[in-house]
């Protein structure tokens, strides 16, 4: 099957629940995770026998442990079903830390795509941050249950950029 779009996975990811800006990290993911295709399989007998990982966002089955619906690895072909799935596993865009592109940084690879895609260039090159100066280490009161990688003040400005670009083309559609 053909590889999708950036533009067509937002499109999707936006149908599924994400947010804009969430639609934009998640579109990202896909990228990094599928190259964009929905037939992907990946993942083959990792970490059990039978397993695998199906779709744009490599949903992870195993046969021994996986009976809920949106695991299905056969549903998971279709691109919006896979969608629906990442954003239920997301806890609705709240956490992508189920998926190592995330935690390890890759998606970041594939968010100039995804801006091109959506939003079209951003004309004027981002000015360089200023470094922050380092705080004296706190300890954390709740521990997380993974630890994502941050977006660097750069990326959060191309992120929230495009959210406004977005909301602003729905507002005027």
């Amino acid at each position: 099957m053909k590889a999708l779009t950036a533009a067509a996975i937002y499109a999707l990811a936006l149908k599924a629940g994400f947010t804009p800006a969430q639609a934009v990290i998640a579109t990202a993911i896909a990228l990094a995770e599928s190259g964009g295709r929905p037939d992907a399989i990946g993942d083959i007998n990792n970490p059990v026998k039978g397993a695998k990982s199906v779709g744009l966002f490599q949903i992870n089955w195993t046969p021994q442990m996986d009976k809920v619906s949106w695991r299905d690895p056969v549903a998971n072909l279709d691109p919006l079903y896979n969608t629906q799935s990442a954003y239920t596993i997301s806890n609705h865009g709240a956490n992508f830390g189920p998926w190592t592109t995330y935690t390890k940084g890759i998606y970041k690879r594939f968010l100039a795509t995804v801006e091109a895609a959506i939003a079209g260039p951003i004309v004027k090159p981002l000015p360089k941050p200023l470094p922050i100066p380092s705080a004296p280490p706190v300890a954390p009161v709740v521990a997380p249950v993974v630890a994502p990688t941050p977006l660097t003040p750069e990326e959060e400005i191309v992120v929230l950029r495009l959210a406004l670009k977005v909301l602003f083309k729905l507002a005027t559609q």
